[in-house]
């Protein structure tokens, strides 16, 4: 044991004499740094003061505003502060100070001296500090940054959440004077390139600029090893050169790879490695040391056939994916970000769109590693502002971009800037079409055409290797005239038809229209297609808008079908792998898009296993629906021990076999690798198991549902002492957090409960009152999200009993909304959709007088209220609301027996 300790101790003091002697240092920075939120009157203000809060990077200062129930979040300035001491070994060389990412203004000071500032959100910035900072003993680092709105700052609008603070690492690095750039745009200072690849051949070009800071000549070496994925040594490069004081140099160095290379792929993500060194002639010793990835792929787009991947035809089915997650906002540790790429690795995607900014490094690292090709895009979102200054800060932010990703094998496209066409501030006549654009609009569309050609130059002019696109909404004339669809080399459409737009089948129309009339002879993506989904509401009748997970279902099962049925679409890309904050919109869970195959903790939705039955090669098979271990329903009319609803597995082997407490149960039907299954629940614990059989292997999953049965006639004695809950004015079920299951609305039948007279909540394709709108004070808002409306009563036919009924309100209404249904009913003259005040009875007894909800709570409040009532007949119990004007309004009712 003592020898086993001492050989330990022994590699890690070796360990430690290698870092410490080594040509380049670098360490992070992260902990221990003072936080103060909102602007300081100087930069050398104390950090012990107690304004000041201590913190760890990465960090943001709106975790908490983005969610509450106040609308907007802060954006201004907020200072970091940090004491550093450097150890002796820094002495004599060159220090720098190294952000992954702060948004998104950042200005650094050192003991009181401005050091330097970045303008940028989402790209790793750095600064030579050498001559700031001092050498064993203490220094005040201060950091101020601000995500204030700016007019000249991309991004100036778009669908997520501009989190403020230092959300990514900070490093500190040091050099000796001979070294790599380390001024060129945050890179590496080295750029790899693989001019020519073929399956028998292949170029490797290793190209940047090496510095001579001290003040002697130098005669140096610069030694290239390309080494396998064992990093087994390959291939040698040797140059030599020499460099005279204060004097940089360009280098490059160019190797014809040996035959029988690997070549790349999602399949076979096959990685060699490329150690870049400068070496003393003199000495020997390595004076400063590079290392990058470097793979062998060859790709290119073809307007008819789409995609092609070392030579063959290739679909993309990717994902896009915000930088976001449950309670800590964009300040992700990076393992997180590794753990959403092999998420989307399982899923069976081959390729991420990051967007629609550049993101951790660790995001391209795995999928480098992983195989996952990918896009990366500036943060040029909905449109611009026509100045010097917006177009100088944007192709800045490209061009870092573009040298901080150019060694990543993974990135194929650069993409220059998603939906900018979507926000137009001089539109003036606002029709369905769209067809009206004003002479000053088109003027602005062609400052829009510009900058995209000033920027596809720049990222062609770096990097003319990779393809270049932009992404589109589908509104193919605003981007024609911009002359967006001719700049880049790839087109590509975010498409929500069955979403955003009806009918679903539109699909089909726009592809085939784009490829065979507008756009021949331009390669076409699909870069964005999704539905919203709540995991908690589930419809048997899906439709459009309802945030159900079974119309998010269906509407992908269309999307994958459609997206593999025609070749000239070179791939589909998802939006989104997660569920993110979007702080300005409404849905089912406010401030959140819901559109993602994983919820904001990263739990797989139905839509993952899906995709996974569809793209993976490994034996799939999974019961659905996911997340769903609480289920209800009423008993069946011939047997009324148990309730018979459907449930579905995907599986790509066909025979699949379900078993529901032990007992086989037959397939209902099957397509598609979907098969159903109508499953007898029995009232409390269930346990499903699917089997799929593959070379004599079984493969399983196994689901426990807690159900609830409910009796048929619940006037009988099996009525106990079950809540009943009604979503009211809803066609679908939802799980409240608290496990509650809220059945769909009825029409009443006698001997059950339903409603007699008024209507479900008003749905038309422009305005879906509720659904979506933000329920300031709980967290369950889909319950008070859908409402049924109009004098009517609910007939409850419950046994005699002590009862408590209670009423859910809320008028999801708000002046504005009810002049927009106004307008757009204007031909049904609907007056009923002014100020609501009505009566409340239970039994015959009035129980509320002259409720007006809004005026009485406000918009969009939640309302309870309990009302105890004792049954000695056998008549139920019978809520009537009666309007006193305007119509009256109800959001859900239970009943639930306490004696």
């Amino acid at each position: 044991m003592k020898i086993k300790i001492f050989i330990t101790l022994t590699i890690l003091c070796f360990i430690a004499i290698t870092v410490s002697s080594s040509s380049r240092l670098k360490y992070s920075i992260n902990e221990s740094w003072k936080f103060h939120k909102g602007d300081i009157s100087t930069v050398a203000a104390s950090v012990n003061d107690s304004l000041w809060q201590t913190v760890t990077i990465p960090h943001t200062w709106n975790t908490d505003d983005v969610m509450d129930d106040i609308r907007g979040y802060y954006r201004g300035i907020g200072w970091y502060s940090k004491k550093i001491t450097l150890p002796a070994s820094f002495q004599g060389k060159k220090v720098y100070l190294h952000f992954e990412g702060a948004n998104q203004v950042t200005e650094v000071f050192i003991n009181g001296s401005f050091i330097g500032k970045h303008i940028g959100g989402y790209t790793a910035f750095r600064f030579d500090i050498t001559n700031y900072i001092s050498i064993e003993t203490e220094n005040i680092l201060s950091v101020k940054v601000d995500n204030s709105n700016n007019k000249d700052i991309a991004p100036l609008s778009a669908d997520f959440t501009f989190y403020g603070g230092i959300y990514r690492d900070v490093y500190l690095i040091a050099t000796n004077p001979v070294h790599f750039d380390m001024t060129n745009n945050a890179s590496k200072g080295l750029l790899i390139q693989t001019p020519t690849v073929s399956t028998d051949n292949a170029t490797v070009r290793i190209f940047g600029k090496v510095l001579n800071e001290s003040n002697v000549i130098r005669k140096i070496k610069i030694i290239s090893k390309i080494k396998d994925a064992n990093r087994f040594l390959i291939k040698e490069i040797v140059s030599n050169i020499k460099l005279s004081p204060g004097m940089s140099m360009d280098i490059e160095q160019n190797e014809k790879m040996f035959t029988g290379y690997k070549l790349w792929s999602p399949e076979n993500p096959y990685l060699y490695s490329i150690s870049t060194q400068i070496v003393d002639a003199t000495s020997g010793e390595i004076v400063d040391e590079v290392l990058n990835p470097l793979a062998f792929r060859f790709y290119r787009f073809d307007a008819d056939k789409g995609f092609f991947l070392n030579g063959k035809p290739y679909k993309i089915i990717g994902v896009n994916r915000h930088q976001d997650y449950k309670l800590i906002g964009n300040a992700l540790p990076d393992y997180l970000h590794l753990r959403d790429m092999e998420l989307l690795k399982e899923m069976g995607a081959n390729y991420i769109r990051i967007s629609h900014y550049p993101q951790d490094e660790a995001v391209l690292e795995a999928c480098d590693r992983l195989g996952i090709l990918a896009s990366i895009e500036p943060p040029m979102v909905n449109y611009i502002t026509e100045s010097d200054a917006f177009s100088t800060n944007i192709k800045n932010l490209l061009t870092e971009m573009i040298y901080q990703n150019y060694n990543h094998p993974s990135v194929i496209i650069w993409c220059l800037m998603n939906e900018i066409c979507l926000n137009r501030p001089f539109r003036v006549n606002v029709t369905k079409e769209f067809d009206s654009i004003v002479p000053r609009e088109l003027e602005y569309f062609k400052n829009v055409g510009k900058l995209a050609k000033e920027m596809n130059d720049i990222a062609k002019k770096i990097d003319p290797s990779r393809a270049t696109m932009i992404a589109n909404h589908g509104y193919y004339k605003t981007y024609k005239v911009a002359g967006l669809t001719d700049i880049p080399d790839v087109v590509g459409w975010n498409l929500y038809y069955g979403w955003y737009m009806d009918p679903i089948n539109g699909l089909d129309s726009f592809l085939l229209k784009d490829h065979r009339v507008n756009l021949p002879t331009k390669p076409l993506m699909i870069t964005e297609y999704g539905a919203d989904c709540d995991t908690r509401i589930r419809s048997s009748h899906p439709l459009r808008y309802d945030y159900s997970v079974d119309w998010a279902n269906r509407y992908h099962e269309y999307y994958l079908k459609t997206i593999q049925k025609y070749d000239f679409v070179a791939g589909g890309v998802i939006w989104n792998l997660i569920d993110f904050n979007s702080e300005g919109r409404d849905a089912a869970i406010p401030h959140v898009n819901l559109k993602g195959m994983l919820t904001q903790d990263r739990k797989p939705k139905d839509l993952y296993y899906f995709y996974q039955s569809k793209l993976l090669n490994t034996p799939v098979v999974k019961i659905l629906p996911a997340l769903c271990d609480k289920r209800s329903g009423v008993q069946d009319s011939l047997c009324p021990s148990v309730c018979t609803q459907r449930i579905w597995v995907y599986a790509n082997i066909e025979n699949v076999l379900l078993t529901a407490n032990g007992k086989a149960i037959q397939k209902a039907e099957s397509a598609d690798g979907k098969t159903y299954f109508d499953v007898s629940f029995h009232d409390g614990k269930n346990t499903l198991v699917a089997t799929i059989n593959k070379d004599g292997q079984p493969y399983s999953d196994a689901q426990t549902v807690e159900f609830s049965l409910l009796p048929r006639m619940l006037n009988s004695t099996e009525m106990a002492f079950k809540p009943i809950n009604i979503k009211c004015g809803a066609h679908y079920s939802y799980t409240d957090n608290m496990g509650q299951v809220w059945m769909p609305d009825q029409p009443y039948q006698k001997g059950s409960w339903g409603y007699i007279g008024g209507k479900m909540h008003i749905r038309s394709n422009k305005i879906t009152p509720g659904e979506g709108k933000d329920i300031f004070g709980t967290s369950d808002d889909p319950l008070f999200q859908t409402q049924h409306v109009g004098a009517c009563s609910y007939q409850i036919d419950v046994p005699q009993g002590e009862y408590e009924v209670t009423l859910y309100f809320a008028e999801i209404l708000s002046k504005r909304d009810k002049e927009k249904m106004l307008n757009l009913l204007a031909t049904e003259k609907d007056a009923t959709l002014t100020t609501r005040i009505f009566n409340v009875n239970i039994n015959g007894n009035s129980v509320i007088e002259n409720l007006d909800v809004a005026k009485t709570y406000g918009e969009s409040r939640p309302v309870v209220i309990k009302f105890p009532v004792s049954m000695s007949n056998t008549n139920g119990v019978k809520i009537d609301f009666e309007a006193v004007k305007g119509d009256p309004i109800i959001n859900a009712i239970q009943v639930r027996r306490i004696y």
